[in-house]
C-alpha cells in the first residue's frame, strides 16, 4: 500500500498539473486554435510549469537547501513555493495577455494566489498539502470550462473527486500530511480560482 501510495503522489505531482490542464482546455474547447499555436502554448506551459521548477528542485536540493524532493518542513518549503509562485505569475501574465486565453489563464492566476496562501501560512508553521491544492485547483478549472463552455464534462469532474480523494488517501498512508492540512489544501486550491475567476 506504501509502495502504491507513492505511484499514486508521483502520477498526481502538483506541477504536471498545469500541462495536463492545457490539454484538456485545447481538447474541450469549442473554438478553433491554429495547430502551430496549441504546440507553441503547451510547450510553454510544460517548460514553465514542470522542466523548470524540476530544475530548480535539483539546484536547491544541490545547494542544501532542501534535504529531499518531499520538501517536508515548513522551512524548506519557504523558497521553493516562492519560485514557483513567481513562475506562475509569469504563465499568468504571459497567457493573459494572448488573444482568446484569458480563460485559460486563470487557472495560472489561480496557482499564483493559491501559492501566495501556501507561502504566507509556512511563517505561521502550517504547511497545506500542495498536492492537494494542485488536484482541487485543476478540479476546480474543470468545473469553470464546463460552466464557461456550456458543455457537460460531469464524467471528469467525477474522476477528479475521486482521485482527489485517492489522493489526500495515499498522502495520509505515506504520512506526508495531517487531514487537517488536507482539507486546507482543497479549500485553497478550490477557493483561489473562484477568487480569481470573480476578480478577472
Amino acid at each position: 500500500m506504501y509502495k502504491l501510495s507513492k505511484y499514486i503522489s508521483t502520477i498526481l505531482h502538483p506541477v504536471l498539473l498545469p500541462t495536463i490542464a492545457t490539454l484538456v482546455f485545447f481538447l474541450v474547447s469549442p473554438f478553433y486554435y491554429p495547430l502551430n499555436h496549441i504546440y507553441i502554448l503547451i510547450t510553454f506551459v510544460f517548460l514553465g510549469s514542470y522542466i523548470f521548477p524540476i530544475l530548480l528542485l535539483i539546484l536547491f536540493k544541490k545547494l542544501q537547501i532542501i534535504s529531499s524532493f518531499e520538501i517536508m518542513s515548513t522551512h524548506e518549503r519557504k523558497i521553493p513555493v516562492l519560485s514557483f509562485l513567481i513562475i506562475s505569475l509569469i504563465l499568468s501574465y504571459v497567457i493573459y495577455n494572448l488573444p482568446n486565453y484569458k480563460i485559460l489563464s486563470l487557472m495560472f492566476f489561480g496557482c499564483f494566489l493559491a501559492l501566495s496562501i501556501i507561502y504566507f501560512l509556512l511563517y505561521f508553521n502550517i504547511k497545506a498539502s500542495l498536492h492537494i491544492t494542485g488536484m482541487s485547483g485543476f478540479m476546480a478549472f474543470i468545473i469553470l470550462l464546463s460552466h464557461y463552455f456550456q458543455i457537460n464534462l460531469i464524467g471528469l469532474i467525477a474522476l477528479l473527486f475521486f482521485l482527489t480523494g485517492l489522493l489526500a488517501t495515499a498522502r495520509i498512508i505515506l504520512d506526508a500530511h495531517k487531514p487537517t492540512e488536507l482539507v486546507m489544501g482543497f479549500l485553497i486550491g478550490t477557493l483561489s480560482l473562484l477568487a480569481v475567476t470573480l476578480i478577472l
